[in-house]
């Protein structure tokens, strides 16, 4: 059974210290605290996939990689082929299984992004480290933001990484409205910020649909333009849950 897995991360991390802003792509960055901070803005390999960001320090004992890719060549219609794959190049570089967790949000031309959590394992499957990937649409390209800790973080350090994605990576551009969430088999945790407007169409052919966040009544819902989510599994449960 394949599960998503959405979730809200409630841990303050570090101020952050250094903002990057790109604004070809509409992308906004505020990093998390990293020492020895070096950077690179350089552009680096081909319209299939091109690095437009390269970040390296540390962050407690851990060593910190963070990378921007654009994923080119018109091969993505949604964020899910994005992360699709990222855990295809895990796979092949024996990473361990990633936990996913979907975003909604002002991430992309795509309203909604993907979050892969996962231990980076060496070739004997000895725990080396920490990996995180957010995986989104831009109007163009798919892109993805890797964070790479060896070793693996502390609590702390690991609440700043995964707050730096969830938090700290905003889009400024156009977007294409609506998005849609279909999974074949497992559950959906949608985790949204309470003072969202927008519709919702959720249905589990053989599960539950539960929110945990009170609905609006009718006078105050939202404007007829707002955008729809509509969430969609086969077998599984539907939970939608505060930020």
């Amino acid at each position: 059974m394949h599960s998503v897995l959405l979730a809200a991360w409630l841990v303050a991390a570090p101020a952050p210290v250094h903002d990057v802003e790109l604004k070809e792509l509409g992308l906004a960055l505020a990093l998390p605290a990293i020492s020895d901070l070096s950077e690179d803005l350089g552009t680096v390999g081909n319209e299939r996939e091109e690095r437009r960001g390269l970040w390296r320090g540390f962050f407690g004992s851990s060593r910190v990689r963070i990378e921007l890719l654009l994923l080119g060549g018109g091969r993505f219609d949604e964020p899910e082929e994005v992360a699709a794959f990222a855990e295809s190049a895990m796979r092949e570089d024996q990473r361990g299984a990633p936990e996913r967790t979907l975003l909604p949000g002002r991430y992309g031309w795509a309203e909604i992004a993907v979050l892969l959590d996962a231990p980076l394992q060496d070739e004997q499957q000895a725990l080396v480290g920490r990996q995180w990937i957010l995986c989104g649409l831009l109007q163009q390209s798919g892109y993805v933001i890797r964070i790479d800790c060896r070793p693996a973080p502390d609590e702390q350090g690991a609440a700043a990484m995964r707050d730096f994605l969830v938090k700290g990576v905003r889009y400024d551009g156009a977007v294409r409205g609506p998005f849609s969430v279909d999974v074949w088999s497992g559950s959906i945790r949608l985790s949204i910020d309470p003072d969202s407007v927008f519709f919702i169409d959720a249905e589990s052919s053989h599960g539950s649909v539960r929110s945990d966040l009170s609905m609006r009544s009718k006078p105050s819902a939202p404007p007829a333009d707002a955008p729809t989510v509509r969430l969609r599994t086969r077998s599984g449960s539907i939970v939608i849950e505060p930020r």
